[in-house]
């Protein structure tokens, strides 16, 4: 009686696995299909995978209506939750508001994201010195939202380890973005 329930339920998870399997396929033909530039352009970024890019284009949409990076930031809730009462201020942890699917795929790409690109992997180990790895996970998925939102803007491909986004023949110094597009 327990054999057959397992192989039951074993059954039944193979079945939902390959349910799962083929709408993947099929999201990600869509996708292509669709949005094969911006599908591009955003697994380019290191982190950002197939299903994470789908979130991305689906849930932003149209990256054009943040003017800022701080709006951006802002609608994912990748901000510190703030008090303020009379004189007092007092900012918190990151707050609760915000797309909970974008903030919690990027927190996970960001923890991919610093295994392959040198830059962020130092700026992890600087601020593990100071602060736990959760806090510091959160900002540099801070710096991957950043980055996801010039290279989607600019609709140019993401390069590693390098400090400079060449525009036409002039380069140009971004410090905390350290991207290079790849192509026009």
């Amino acid at each position: 009686r327990k054999d057959l329930a397992l192989r039951l339920k074993l059954n039944t998870y193979q079945v939902i696995r390959q349910m799962q399997l083929k709408a993947i396929k099929e999201l990600r033909s869509y996708f292509k299909d669709k949005h094969q530039d911006l599908f591009t352009v955003l697994r380019s970024v290191p982190g950002i995978g197939v299903l994470t890019a789908i979130l991305l284009i689906t849930e932003l949409i149209n990256m054009q209506r943040f003017e800022t990076t701080d709006q951006l930031l802002n609608y994912v809730g990748l901000v510190p939750d703030t008090y303020c009462s009379g004189e007092q201020k007092r900012v918190g942890e990151m707050t609760r508001r915000g797309n909970r699917r974008i903030r919690s795929a990027l927190i996970e790409s960001a923890w991919m994201a610093k295994r392959k690109d040198s830059y962020l992997q130092n700026k992890f180990d600087h601020l593990c010195t100071r602060m736990s790895k959760q806090k510091v996970i959160v900002k540099i998925a801070r710096i991957l939202l950043r980055r996801i939102r010039h290279v989607w803007r600019h609709n140019e491909k993401y390069q590693l380890n390098t400090g400079k986004i060449t525009e036409g023949t002039k380069p140009i110094e971004l410090g905390k973005l350290e991207a290079i597009p790849v192509g026009s």
